[in-house]
């Protein structure tokens, strides 16, 4: 089962509603708080094993990928990824400011695993294929900004291609595969019938 954006009669994707915000929004809060023990878990892993170990789990963008599962427009991922990062910090995330860094290079993975669908794969449907590409680049955008942050070339370079490598990978599945997940279990279950993603699950039943 796949989802197509609404459209306007010209061809354009329809502008945001007040209902494509507040879902938005809600998973940000959502995610942003359960981001934060997360968090305790990632400074573990770190501590455990330097940027290969920490690769293991990559939950950071499920509710960026979902958000662009559901509301299917430009600009969704990074805007969730923004009241994501602000929940973070509010809620005493120990990394501070950076939350920000992760989780608007998370957002800009997603937007561009959307973007790689719409205009280069002549595709406008998000499929698991489509999170799983989203995840995956969520994750490696991360990475990015991991590396700069905890210095990870000092590991070695071997360390650091395994660690961005491991971790894109492992983002595809923990935040591109169970946010798919996720979206098909809310479409099934009537709760987004006010949007695209609802609409087609209505279909194939």
């Amino acid at each position: 089962m796949a989802w197509q954006p609404a459209m306007t009669a010209s061809g354009r994707a329809r502008g945001y509603t007040t209902l494509d915000l507040v879902v938005i929004a809600v998973l940000g809060a959502v995610f942003g708080l359960l981001n934060t023990p997360f968090g305790l878990v990632f400074q573990f892993l770190m501590s455990a094993g330097g940027p290969v170990v920490q690769t293991i789990f990559q939950p950071w963008a499920i509710g960026m990928v979902l958000s662009m599962f559901i509301v299917r427009k430009p600009g969704a991922a990074l805007l969730n990824g923004f009241v994501n990062g602000l929940f973070q910090l509010l809620t005493g995330n120990p990394a501070g400011l950076l939350v920000f860094g992760w989780t608007l290079a998370n957002g800009l993975g997603v937007e561009i695993g959307f973007a790689l669908y719409l205009y280069i794969f002549g595709s406008i449907r998000f499929t698991w294929v489509t999170a799983l590409v989203s995840g995956f680049l969520a994750m490696a955008f991360g990475y990015v900004v991991s590396a700069m942050a905890f210095n990870f070339a000092a590991a070695g370079a071997e360390q650091f291609w395994i660690g961005w490598i491991g971790q894109a990978i492992s983002g595809a599945l923990w935040s591109g595969l169970i946010a798919y997940i996720l979206g098909q279990i809310l479409a099934r279950s009537g709760l987004l019938k006010s949007f695209s993603a609802g609409q087609s699950a209505a279909a194939a039943t």
